[in-house]
C-alpha cells in the first residue's frame, strides 16, 4: 500500500515537474525575442524556428556543386527521441546538401512507442507513451526543418494494413522466438532483446510480457520502414548514430544487405568530439574499429616525440581531470605499496585485472563475442580463476555502473551466483575511491570481454591482454585472442606465465592507441554543451562552418562519406593541450 502511494506521488510529481518546465518555456518564448537578434544569436539565445530557418536558407543560396557530392543521395536514419540528435544529424545533411548531396532525414512519428528514450526507472506507464510521441515528434520535425532538410517517417513509408500485420506478428509470437525472430532476413529479435536488456538496466528478473513485445514491435516496424526507403530512394550512403537496439539495427542490417555503406557516428570521450566510422558488414559495428588498411598505414608510420607526448599528456588528463567516461574521485597514487596496502594485497605471485562490461548497454550486437553474452562470459571466467591460486585476481567493475544508474550489474551477477570467493580474488566495486590507473600500475596482465580503454591503456604500458571477443585491439598481434572459449580458457590457465609486450608489440600498441585517442576522436564543435559535456544544442552562430572550405573537419567529415575507410583528422589540424583536455584546432 506505501508503495503504490509513493509512486504515484512520485507520478505527480514528475507531472508537475513536467509542466513548470513547459510554463518556463512558454515564458522564454515571449520574452527572449524581445532581445534584438544579432545579440542573441552571439550570445547563444533562444532563436525562433523561423529565425533559424532564415540562417540555413542564407547558406542555399551559397550551396556549391562539388563533383564528389554532386548526384549522390544521403539517407540519415535518425528515430532518437532528443532533438539534438536530430541537430546533430540534420546539420551534418545540411553540409553534405550544400555540396551537391541529396539528402533525406527519417525521423520517429511515434508509430513503435518503444524506444531508446524508455527506461524503467523513470517509471512513465506505457498507457501515456503515446502522448510523448507526439510531442516528440513535433519538437524533432522542427529542428530538421530548421535546417532546411526534407523529412520521412514510419507512416509514410508503412500503409496501415502492414502495420497491422507487424503488430499482429509481434503480439502472436512465442516469447521463446522473439530473440531469435528473422524478418526478411533481418534478425530483428536481438536488437528487440538488447532494447529490452537496456531498458531494464541489467534487470535480471522475467521482464514485462507487454515491454518485450512493444520493443519487438518496435523492431519490426523499423526493419520495415528501412527495407521500404532504401528500395524507393536508393541511398548511395545511410548514416545514423549507435548502429544497436530496435531503433536503428535493422536499418544498419537492411542497408549492408544492399551493400549500402552505414556511416556510423558515436560519442568520444572528449567534449564535443566523436567516432565516426564507416560500415561494411554488421559482424561487427563498433564505431571505434580502424580498417585493416588504415591498421597498416599507422604501423607504417613511426611516431613523432611530439605525438608520443601528446598521447602520454592525453592519457595523464584522463586519469587525473576526467574524461567523457571518466570521473574523477582520487587522482592516481605515486605509491605502488600504498595501492596494495589499501586492496589488502601485496605482488608476492602475478596480479591480473578482470575487467567487467556495463551488462546491459550495448552488449549484444556490437562486436562478435566468444561467449553468448557478458554475464556467460563473466561466470566463467570466475570460475576458472577461482581454480588458479597462483595469481592475485582483481574483479574491477565498471565505473559506469554508479553513473548510469544500472540496477543488477556486474556485481550483483558475482554476489548473486557465488557465496564466497577465493581470499585471492578481490572485487573493485564501481564506486572505488581507487583510481583506474593505479588498478593499471599494480597488474601484470588484464582480461576482457571487449574492455576497449582500458585494454589499450594496458597494453600501452607493456601489460598483456586475454580478451574474449574482437575488441578494437584484438587481432593486431599484441593480444591473447581467445576466439573460441577452449583457447580463451586455456590462455587464462596459464596467465602466470604469460610475460609482458616486447618493446615491438608495445610500440605498435602506442601507434594503436594515437590512432584511437587522437587522431580519430572528431572534435564537432558546433555544439553548446552541458556541464557534464554532453551535447545541448546546436550553436547558430557557427552554421556559415558548413559551407565548403570553412573548416577542414566538416569537409574532412563530408568526403569520408565517399571516399576512404577511416574517419581520421586531417593533417591541416594542430593539437593543443589546455588545462583540460587535448583539442584539435585548424591551422
Amino acid at each position: 500500500m506505501v508503495e503504490e502511494v509513493f509512486g504515484k506521488l512520485k507520478i505527480l510529481f514528475q507531472k508537475i515537474t513536467l509542466l513548470i518546465l513547459e510554463y518556463y518555456k512558454m515564458a522564454k518564448r515571449l520574452f527572449v525575442p524581445l532581445v534584438p537578434f544579432d545579440y542573441r544569436l552571439r550570445k547563444g539565445l533562444l532563436l525562433s524556428d523561423k529565425e533559424r530557418k532564415t540562417l540555413a536558407d542564407k547558406l542555399w543560396r551559397l550551396r556549391k556543386e562539388l563533383p564528389l557530392f554532386s548526384g549522390k543521395k544521403v539517407l540519415c536514419w535518425e528515430p532518437a527521441p532528443w532533438p539534438f540528435h536530430i541537430a546533430l544529424s540534420s546539420s551534418l545533411g545540411l553540409a553534405l546538401s550544400l555540396r551537391g548531396c541529396q539528402v533525406e532525414q527519417f525521423i520517429c512519428d511515434g508509430t513503435p512507442v518503444a524506444c531508446i528514450g524508455r527506461e524503467a526507472s523513470i517509471n512513465v506507464p506505457i498507457t501515456d507513451w503515446r502522448e510523448q510521441c507526439t510531442k516528440c515528434y513535433e519538437s524533432c520535425k522542427k529542428e530538421a526543418h530548421s535546417f532546411g532538410v526534407n523529412t520521412i517517417s514510419f507512416k509514410e513509408l508503412i500503409p496501415e494494413n502492414k502495420l497491422n500485420e507487424l503488430d499482429r506478428i509481434s503480439k502472436e509470437t512465442e516469447l521463446n522466438k522473439i530473440q531469435t525472430y528473422i524478418y526478411k532476413g533481418i534478425n530483428v529479435g536481438i536488437y528487440a532483446s538488447s532494447s529490452v536488456l537496456r531498458y531494464y538496466k541489467g534487470y535480471a528478473s522475467e521482464p514485462d510480457v507487454e515491454i518485450v513485445r512493444k520493443y519487438f514491435f518496435s523492431a519490426l516496424v523499423c526493419a520495415e520502414a528501412a527495407m521500404n526507403v532504401l528500395a524507393a530512394y536508393r541511398p548511395d550512403v545511410l548514416y545514423m548514430t549507435h548502429g544497436i537496439y530496435s531503433s536503428w539495427g535493422p536499418a544498419l542490417r537492411a542497408s549492408v544487405k544492399r551493400q549500402i555503406p552505414v556511416v556510423k557516428l558515436a560519442a568520444g570521450y572528449k567534449k564535443s568530439s566523436f567516432y565516426l566510422r564507416k560500415i561494411l558488414s554488421f559482424d561487427n559495428v563498433h564505431q571505434g574499429t580502424i580498417s585493416d588498411a588504415g591498421w597498416k598505414e599507422r604501423l607504417r608510420k613511426p611516431l613523432s616525440e611530439k605525438e608520443n607526448k601528446l598521447l602520454d599528456r592525453y592519457i595523464n588528463s584522463r586519469y587525473t581531470k576526467g574524461s567523457g567516461d571518466i570521473s574523477i574521485a582520487h587522482s592516481p597514487s605515486k605509491n605502488e605499496d600504498n595501492i596494495l596496502l589499501k586492496l589488502g594485497i601485496d605482488h608476492s605471485k602475478p596480479i591480473w585485472c578482470i575487467f567487467t562490461n556495463v551488462m546491459w548497454d550495448a552488449s549484444i550486437d556490437v562486436a562478435p563475442m566468444t561467449f553468448e553474452n557478458p554475464t556467460e562470459w563473466l561466470l566463467e571466467t570466475i570460475k576458472v580463476a577461482m581454480k588458479i591460486d597462483n595469481i592475485t585476481w582483481l574483479l574491477k567493475i565498471h565505473p559506469a555502473e554508479k553513473s548510469t544508474g544500472t540496477i543488477l550489474g556486474a556485481e550483483h551477477i558475482i554476489n548473486n551466483y557465488f557465496k564466497e570467493l577465493p581470499l585471492n580474488i578481490k572485487v573493485i566495486s564501481a564506486d572505488t575511491d581507487i583510481n583506474t590507473y593505479d588498478i593499471y600500475r599494480i597488474s601484470d596482465g588484464g582480461i576482457a570481454c571487449f574492455g576497449n580503454t582500458p585494454g589499450i591503456e594496458m597494453l600501452m604500458m607493456g601489460k598483456p591482454m586475454i580478451v574474449a571477443g574482437e575488441s578494437i585491439y584484438a587481432k593486431k598481434g599484441f593480444t591473447y585472442d581467445g576466439l573460441t572459449i577452449e583457447q580463451y580458457l586455456d590462455y587464462i590457465s596459464k596467465a602466470a606465465s604469460i610475460p609482458s609486450l616486447s618493446q615491438k608489440q608495445q610500440y605498435e600498441a602506442r601507434k594503436l592507441a594515437y590512432s584511437y585517442f587522437i587522431q580519430r576522436q572528431i572534435p564537432f564543435e558546433l555544439f553548446k554543451t552541458k556541464a557534464d559535456g554532453q551535447l545541448k544544442s546546436f550553436d547558430w552562430s557557427k552554421i556559415d562552418l558548413l559551407l565548403p572550405d570553412r573548416n577542414p573537419i566538416v569537409d574532412m567529415i563530408c568526403k569520408g562519406f565517399f571516399e576512404g575507410d577511416d574517419f581520421c583528422l586531417p593533417d591541416n589540424v594542430e593539437y593543443l593541450s589546455n588545462s583540460e583536455q587535448i583539442k584539435a584546432v585548424c591551422k
